[in-house]
C-alpha cells in the first residue's frame, strides 16, 4: 500500500508533468524539451500527442488519490 508521503509525491510528479503537457499542446514554446526537442513549438499532431499524455497523467493522479483513499471513484461492494 502506498503511503501518503509517496502518493503525495506522485501527485506533484504527475501533476507537473499534467501542466507541462498542456502548456505544449496550447502552443507554448518548451518543445525543444519535449518530443525529442525538434521543434520549439510543437505542430499540431504532436500538441495531440501531447493532450494524450496529459489525459494519461490525470488518469494516473485519480488512480493514487483513489489508492490512498483521498478520492472514491470506483464503488465496491459491501462484503457480508
Amino acid at each position: 500500500m502506498l503511503t501518503r508521503a509517496i502518493a503525495y509525491s506522485l501527485i506533484v510528479l504527475f501533476s507537473a508533468l499534467l501542466i507541462f503537457q498542456v502548456l505544449l499542446a496550447l502552443g507554448a514554446p518548451l518543445g525543444v524539451a519535449a518530443w525529442g526537442g525538434e521543434y520549439r513549438v510543437l505542430p499540431n499532431n504532436l500538441r495531440i500527442g501531447s493532450l494524450v499524455s496529459a489525459a494519461i497523467c490525470g488518469a494516473a493522479i485519480l488512480l493514487v488519490l483513489e489508492k490512498v483513499g483521498l478520492v472514491k471513484l470506483i464503488k465496491r461492494p459491501k462484503v457480508i
